[in-house]
């Protein structure tokens, strides 16, 4: 915080100097039982900041509408400067004792007007929510204050009585035109705003489309593909599940078109700088990676009638490699802790690749993140990140083969994987594979509502 208030000090005197108006939005997930006090975080932004002969324009909100909150994490400068990817901005889980793993970058261009307009629907929404009755009467109630309802949202202003109540929201034509960068590559912003609006994923359609359009080889690292579970058992929250258009976009990739998927994940629980249980700091939400191959595995019987478990294995062995994230110093730090892995990030094919906030096991956050479709680029991104981290993770010791086929016992969302009997000559019974390409995510991943956790 106190970087950051150094930053809109010298942000103030610069537009003092030039009397010119710079206006920052800032805005926050209002996780539920963590409010966001936004007056407290206004004041510590702005201390040291003369309320009544300053050019700087400073708003910070927060909402929630059921389980859905802002979970992107993007910095985006005047329409030409962006930082986006995984990072949250907590020190004790990236700056203290066995920091957690994670991933974002910096672009410059264009891309970051899609990154204003895509946060202006979010303040867009605190504002239609304070309008009206119940939004009226939440507003006289402090931010800090927990409120059992299915939607709040909170807003703060800098200075008081200077500063509109309400954020303005981004327009391209407020800024100067800007030519294409010499050199540019081609990229994608792709983006969800939870349950802010009614059914629509787009991002969660692009993520399935790229799986889809596999041919080769998919990468992907993430902190964990199964849902939250109840603590210390194998049993999912109540009315979570396993992400089926992902995991059957990965089943039908290797089984139909002989592509390979590597998979590095979060260790389980991981908790980075010493935080304990009460602090939500858990980087893994309790699944093995025998679990997760475990349920393609699964639904590639599920979906292929005339699998059968001896070519099913071979293929797997093969085709299916998954491990924890690992350093050339082991799997764990000095202190014992188990490296944590917090990237949204995945390769199709080695030419085009994702970076951003989502997560891939169901949660109906909203979030944001870009595709670069370049293959230079990419092959860039993999040699200063995929590999390393692949060469120091897969040691081929953290997915055992008879451990994964025999977790296809394991009952997940309510249907019982196919018994396993090694090298049956019976074949496996199970429905046909349905669907292909950029298909709805909508009632696959949230049923007829949407709901979640971060």
């Amino acid at each position: 915080m106190n970087e950051f208030n150094k930053a809109l000090i010298t942000v103030a005197e610069r537009a003092k100097n030039q009397e010119k108006i710079i206006n920052v939005r800032m805005m926050f997930g209002l996780i539920p039982s963590m409010p966001v006090n936004c007056d407290k975080i206004v004041k510590k932004l702005t201390r040291g900041i003369p309320k009544h002969s300053t050019f700087l324009r400073l708003w910070v909100g927060a909402w929630r509408k059921n389980v859905s909150w802002n979970h992107a994490k993007i910095i985006a400068v005047d329409g030409h400067m962006l930082h986006t990817g995984g990072h949250n901005l907590w020190d004790r889980h990236y700056l203290k004792d066995s920091p957690v793993h994670d991933l974002s970058f910096e672009l410059e261009g264009r891309i970051a007007n899609d990154a204003h307009r895509y946060a202006n629907e979010q303040w867009s929404f605190i504002q239609r929510k304070q309008h009206t009755i119940v939004g009226y009467l939440l507003k006289k109630i402090p931010s800090n204050w927990e409120v059992v309802t299915q939607t709040r949202v909170v807003i703060s202003s800098f200075p008081k009585g200077v500063a509109h109540k309400f954020a303005p929201s981004f327009k391209i034509g407020s800024l100067p035109y800007r030519e294409r960068l010499e050199g540019s590559i081609p990229m994608i912003s792709i983006g969800r705003y939870g349950s802010i609006v009614w059914k629509l994923r787009a991002a969660d359609d692009a993520i399935l489309a790229m799986l889809n359009a596999s041919q080769t080889i998919i990468r992907i690292a993430v902190q964990d593909f199964g849902p939250v579970l109840v603590p210390g058992t194998k049993i999912p929250l109540p009315g979570l599940k396993w992400p089926r258009p992902y995991i059957d976009a990965l089943a039908r990739a290797i089984w139909e078109r002989d592509v390979d998927v590597e998979i590095v994940l979060s260790h389980p629980n991981s908790r980075p700088g010493g935080l304990g249980v009460m602090a939500g700091a858990n980087y893994g939400n309790g699944w093995t990676c025998e679990d997760v191959a475990s349920y393609i595995l699964n639904r590639i019987q599920k979906k292929f009638v005339f699998v059968r478990s001896k070519i099913l294995r071979t293929k797997i062995e093969k085709k299916l490699r998954v491990c924890y994230l690992k350093q050339k110093i082991g799997h764990e730090y000095s202190t014992g802790v188990k490296m944590g892995l917090h990237s949204k990030h995945f390769i199709v094919d080695d030419v085009c690749t994702y970076i951003g906030s989502q997560n891939l096991y169901v949660c109906d956050l909203a979030e944001w993140g870009v595709v670069v479709d370049h293959e230079d680029q990419t092959r860039k991104f993999m040699d200063e990140y995929w590999n390393p981290l692949w060469e120091a993770s897969y040691t081929g010791e953290d997915c055992d083969i008879e451990a994964v086929m025999n977790g296809l016992y394991t009952v997940r969302d309510n249907y019982r994987g196919i018994l396993y009997e090694a090298y049956s000559s019976s074949s496996i019974s199970g429905s046909t594979c349905k669907g292909s390409g950029n298909m709805s995510t909508s009632t696959e991943l949230y049923s007829e509502d949407t709901d979640d956790t971060d």
